[in-house]
Order: C-alpha cells, then sequence, then structure tokens
C-alpha cells in the first residue's frame, strides 16, 4: 500500500506544479524510486499466481498497478521535460528507459488467458512510453530497432484486438520514419501504414496511419520508397473510399471531426506530391 501511495502522489505531484523547476525537483526525488517497479512479476509468477484461490489473487493485483502507474508517471515526465532531462533526473541514460520498455514488453506477450487483460494494459502503456520517447527525441536513430521488435510492433499494428494499441503502434511507426532514409526500413514501415489503411476498420487507426504516411513520406528524399510501394495509387483510391468510410464507420462526433482532418490534409499530400512530379 505504501508503494501505491508513492507512485500515486508521484504523478499528482508532477502534474500539479506549473513551475519547472519545481517539476525538475520533484521528478529527481520520485524518478529512480520508480523505475525499479516497473519490473512488475514475470510471467511464469502471474501463471501461478491464476492457479490460487480469488482472495488470494487480489493481493498480487497492487504489484500490477504499481508497474502501471510508475510507466504513466515515467511517461508524463518526459512529456514534460523531455527524455533526456527526464533521464538525467532518474540518473539513468535514455537507452537504458528504452530497452527496459522494451524487456518489458517482449517478456510479458500473452501466454495464458488469464493474464491476458493484464498484459493488453502493459502493452498500451507501455506502448505510450515508446512512442513518447520517440517523438520527444529528433535523433530517435540512437534507439536499437531489431527485426524483432519490428515485427512485433508490426503484428500488434495489424492485428491486435485493442483499438488503442493499433492506433499507437501507427503512431511509433511515423516516429521511427523520422530517421534517415534507409530502403529497407522506410520501404517495410510503408507497407505497414498501407496495410492498415487499407483494412484496418476503424477511423481512428486510419486517421494515425495517415498521418504517419505524411510525417514520413513527404520530404523528396523518401520518394524512392513512395513510388516503390506505389503508395500514390493507393492513396488516391483512398480518398475516394474515405469519406464513405468515415460516414459509417465514426464511433463519435470527435473521431469523426479528425478524420475529416485527416482527409483534407489527404487530398493536400496527394497535390504536394504530385509537384514533386510523382503521378503513380
Amino acid at each position: 500500500n505504501d508503494e501505491y501511495i508513492e507512485v500515486t502522489a508521484g504523478n499528482n505531484q508532477i502534474h500539479s506544479h506549473q513551475a519547472t523547476e519545481v517539476q525538475e525537483k520533484v521528478m529527481e526525488s520520485i524518478l529512480p524510486l520508480l523505475l525499479p517497479k516497473c519490473s512488475g512479476l514475470p510471467n511464469e509468477i502471474l501463471y501461478r499466481i491464476s492457479l490460487l484461490p480469488k482472495h488470494i489473487q487480489n493481493r498480487f493485483s497492487l504489484h500490477h498497478i504499481i508497474r502501471m502507474r510508475s510507466l504513466s508517471v515515467i511517461t508524463n515526465a518526459i512529456t514534460i521535460a523531455g527524455t533526456q532531462k527526464t533521464a538525467e533526473k532518474a540518473k539513468i541514460t535514455i537507452e537504458t528507459i528504452w530497452n527496459g520498455v522494451w524487456f518489458l514488453l517482449m517478456s510479458n506477450r500473452i501466454t495464458n488467458p488469464n493474464t491476458q487483460n493484464q498484459n493488453t494494459e502493459l502493452s498500451e502503456v507501455s506502448l505510450k512510453l515508446l512512442w513518447t520517447i520517440l517523438r520527444s527525441n529528433k535523433n530517435n536513430s540512437i534507439f536499437e530497432m531489431d527485426e524483432n521488435k519490428f515485427q512485433f510492433l508490426r503484428e500488434l499494428a495489424t492485428s491486435s484486438s485493442e483499438e488503442e494499441i493499433r492506433v499507437t503502434c501507427s503512431g511509433l511507426f511515423g516516429s521511427l520514419g523520422s530517421r534517415p532514409f534507409d530502403v529497407n526500413l522506410h520501404n517495410a514501415i510503408g507497407e505497414v501504414l498501407l496495410k492498415v489503411l487499407n483494412e484496418d476498420t476503424s477511423i481512428s487507426v486510419v486517421s494515425e496511419a495517415l498521418n504517419s504516411i505524411f510525417d514520413v513520406f513527404a520530404e523528396p528524399e523518401y520518394n524512392q520508397s513512395f513510388i516503390h510501394l506505389k503508395m500514390m495509387k493507393q492513396l488516391k483510391a483512398l480518398s475516394k473510399s474515405l469519406p464513405q468510410r468515415i460516414k459509417t464507420q465514426s464511433k463519435s462526433k470527435e473521431e469523426k471531426s479528425i478524420a475529416q482532418d485527416s482527409l483534407v490534409n489527404l487530398k493536400r499530400f496527394i497535390q504536394y506530391k504530385q509537384q514533386q512530379n510523382i503521378t503513380e
């Protein structure tokens, strides 16, 4: 219970102070204490707990809550202060935060139906933290992204049953695409985003995937992949089908408004690429 109070209080303190110097002092005091709590409980232990009577299982649920809160605090700290300053306050390197979150994601893949909800929540919070890290670092090439990690994100972006996870992964691919042009990387990113655009039934996911395409493929140095993927042809087709999809698939006024903005930007993006002498 003391740990739960500590994490919750830390999150509230970061949000309650507007002055940067006060926020920094708060982060400096709490981040080193929260990072160890992010590790939570290994899946093997969670599986064994799931076999216990319900009243005993409840005693362990607090560990999961503390881990979720701790990851959220770190995400909020990075949003406010940036990754470099957050890492300094936590007395670790940026890469340590990045690798630690990936360790959580890869080691907590769903292995037992009884822990499915917990692992889904962990994926959502962890992926948001990764996206925040990438967005707060212009030079995000320093963060390792091997084939296993890429395929893991691809699987979540195209197959996860959770809309929020698919939205976040689409945004993550957009941030990864800000790296200097690499034909293999950007071909792969483009393939994932096009698959999402053509197959996902969520307007929110489609809107985020479109934003990522705008961010990644706007400039001429990325046209090699843009042309290779025949992206112009697919975007033109989408610009014709998207209005009806927005009308029938939007679940709220806010979602519809965001999607309509994406449609406007899509038409502008097509015109912009045509000015770069790209037709099909």
